[in-house]
């Protein structure tokens, strides 16, 4: 069975040079060898008897599919405390959750010679750039993941560093897209006390998307289509000693706008480093707020648990949160 993305085909078009597409050239597939949610019949109209699904990177159903036929989890995501009964059901902090998987696989013999260079790549672009080339975020399991997959799968003329330049540079590739493209490209929502949240990651810094005039509309124009409340941007730019972060969150719903003080505070008490970007030049009251953000080990998924805490803590639920 092919994997499944829980994204549209039609998102492939959003840069002929994007990361996505690069390693499938690179591995010699087609996008037809994977499941889109958009495919017709879509992998969501299966029958439920006829479903085996396992979570990889998430640990909670996001698409409408019976939850008791959720059969393995591997993700390095804070446990939603679901599907207790998966096998198996590996949730532990990682830099990738690629390095989980490769080291499941190993564990459990399931590597095959067959392909196992190509495997060994695919695994180890996800690794190399969810760490920026085991400079960041870096745990035990993404070093063991390299070490195994270089040792045992791959020669030992292969340059790490040559590999890993080239996926930066089909990642930041984006200067091609619109601005509402460049918003979805990497983008993520979530629903609590009957609110919603979205998140677009950006490989462009806040004085770049602000260079592009109606960014800021963009953004609203985006936020208002997919129906949220609060749609925030986080932004990373450059490598290494110049690596950055910046963050931007815009109330579009004046009923929440007080989890930007819940937000602010929570993000002091864990450390997130938050300080007003250029002394406050983009905030608007508490509606609209910029920051750069000092401690770069922390990304979205730090940065969204936060935010749904804030939520769960308000006075918000909506009287139809039964059908969100």
């Amino acid at each position: 069975m092919p994997p499944a993305k829980n994204f549209l085909q039609s998102f492939l078009h959003l840069s002929r040079a994007s990361l996505f597409l690069y390693l499938l050239r690179e591995l010699s597939l087609e996008p037809s060898d994977l499941l889109f949610a958009d495919d017709s019949p879509s992998f969501l109209s299966l029958p439920p008897e006829a479903l085996e699904i396992h979570l990889v990177d998430h640990n909670k159903l996001t698409v409408p599919l019976p939850s008791d036929r959720v059969r393995g989890i591997i993700d390095h995501h804070d446990d939603e405390g679901l599907y207790l009964s998966a096998s198996p059901r590996v949730i532990t902090k990682a830099g990738s959750c690629a390095s989980l998987i490769i080291q499941e696989f190993f564990n459990s013999s399931r590597l095959g010679e067959e392909g196992k260079g190509q495997i060994a790549r695919l695994a180890l672009a996800a690794v190399l750039m969810d760490t920026a080339n085991l400079t960041h975020k870096v745990t035990e399991h993404d070093v063991t993941a390299v070490e195994l997959l270089r040792r045992e799968c791959l020669s030992p003329s292969w340059d790490q560093n040559k590999f890993y330049a080239a996926l930066f540079k089909a990642k930041t590739s984006v200067d091609d897209l619109s601005l509402r493209d460049l918003i979805r490209k990497d983008y993520k929502e979530w629903t609590e006390a009957g609110r919603k949240i979205g998140i677009a990651c950006i490989v462009k810094g806040v004085e770049w998307l602000h260079s592009k005039g109606d960014f800021k509309e963009a953004l609203e124009s985006w936020g208002r289509e997919r129906g949220l409340d609060i749609v925030g941007v986080m932004t990373t730019q450059g490598e290494g000693d110049a690596f950055r972060r910046e963050l931007m969150l815009w109330v579009l719903n004046p009923e929440v706008k007080d989890v930007v003080k819940c937000f602010e505070d929570r993000a002091q008490e864990v450390g997130l480093g938050l300080e007003a970007w250029k002394g406050g030049a983009l905030n608007v009251g508490e509606e609209r707020k910029a920051w750069e953000q000092k401690n770069l080990a922390m990304s979205r998924k730090q940065v969204a648990p936060l935010l749904r805490e804030c939520l769960r803590k308000g006075q918000y639920n909506r009287a139809d949160e039964s059908k969100v």
